[in-house]
């Protein structure tokens, strides 16, 4: 039987080219820049928005926040809408500090849509005839 010109062998895969440096750059930073939200910027979003004074802001927000840790270290799962489900995936704990690894899931917000409507069979009845 004859061999196949040296023209017909399958040659290796080449190698995928490697990103550009300024993309690698690019994703490398969009990665390891995050903002850390401090109680005190809790506390400037919330006294934006209400009418309450900053004092009592504070201690409500540190008191939810302290039953909310609580409540993890404990590995029950919050459902806080609209933040989301937390449920407690790992933990352990040390002389010095309790470690979790959480997750979260929040509901994606459309501005578009419409709140969904009751299901048929648990509409409430009305109040009135309507010829009344």
């Amino acid at each position: 039987m004859a061999t196949p010109p040296a023209s017909a062998k399958a040659k290796p895969a080449a190698k995928p080219a490697k990103p550009a440096p300024a993309a690698k750059a690019a994703a490398k930073a969009d990665t390891s820049v995050t903002e850390t939200v401090r109680v005190k910027d809790l506390i400037e979003a919330i006294a934006t928005q209400t009418q309450v004074k900053r004092p009592d802001i504070k201690a409500a927000l540190e008191a939810a926040l302290k039953a909310m840790g609580d409540a993890l270290s404990a590995g029950k799962v919050l459902n806080l809408p609209p933040l989301g489900k937390i449920t407690v995936k790992r933990s352990s704990s040390n002389d010095n500090a309790d470690m979790a690894v959480l997750k979260l899931r929040r509901a994606k917000v459309d501005a578009d849509a419409k709140p969904k409507a009751k299901a048929a069979g648990k509409a409430k009845p009305a109040l009135a005839d309507d010829d009344e």
